[in-house]
């Protein structure tokens, strides 16, 4: 199995650790780290209002040159998976990091694959052949390409399905830990 994909379930961290306490400690300094990094861009965001992310944010600050600079480092070594596409009105630079997606693309299949294969009982992630992770992840990337590509509209929709699923799911898990810490 590929060290990516198991270093993402919270089950290794356990293991890693040794303490659910422990884990627990990596997952609030991880998520506080990411929420840090993320309010970070939000206030550049609302004080430096211009399209771009970061190379605009760089540019604003530190001059052209240090953007443009950013901008091949980052196509080159940081996201080889970035791609350009032209808009009608203008060119349009569309991030897509392929690496991640295919983690996350590998992640989901592993969980599917466990369903398939295990069926009620846990099933070790190395007793599921590598070919139907391959598979299953290549399946998901093609159907969410089609979906962003074939109809924009339903592609936004889906994802706010599925992000509405995934926030009440957290709430759903989240409530009882409230109620007993209450208690």
């Amino acid at each position: 199995m590929d060290s990516r994909v198991e270093s993402s379930s919270p089950g290794v961290v356990v293991a890693n650790t040794e303490s659910v306490g422990a884990s627990l400690m990596v997952w609030l300094v991880s998520g506080v780290l990411a929420w840090t990094g993320a309010s970070s861009y939000a206030e550049l965001g609302s004080a430096i209002p211009q399209n771009g992310g970061a190379q605009a944010y760089l540019s604003y600050a530190y001059g052209p040159l240090v953007s443009y600079l950013f901008a091949w480092t980052a196509i080159i070594a940081l996201k080889p998976g970035i791609y350009f596409s032209i808009s009608p009105s203008k060119l349009c630079f569309n991030a897509l990091c392929a690496g991640a997606n295919a983690v996350i693309a590998l992640i989901f299949a592993e969980y599917m694959n466990r369903l398939f294969f295990g069926g009620q009982e846990e099933i070790s992630p190395d007793d599921i052949p590598q070919w139907a992770i391959r598979l299953t992840a290549s399946g998901a990337v093609l159907i969410v390409t089609f979906l962003c590509v074939a109809a924009r509209r339903l592609s936004t929709r889906v994802a706010v399905i599925f992000t509405t699923v995934k926030v009440s799911e957290h709430f759903r898990l989240v409530k009882p830990l409230l109620i007993l810490s209450m208690n």
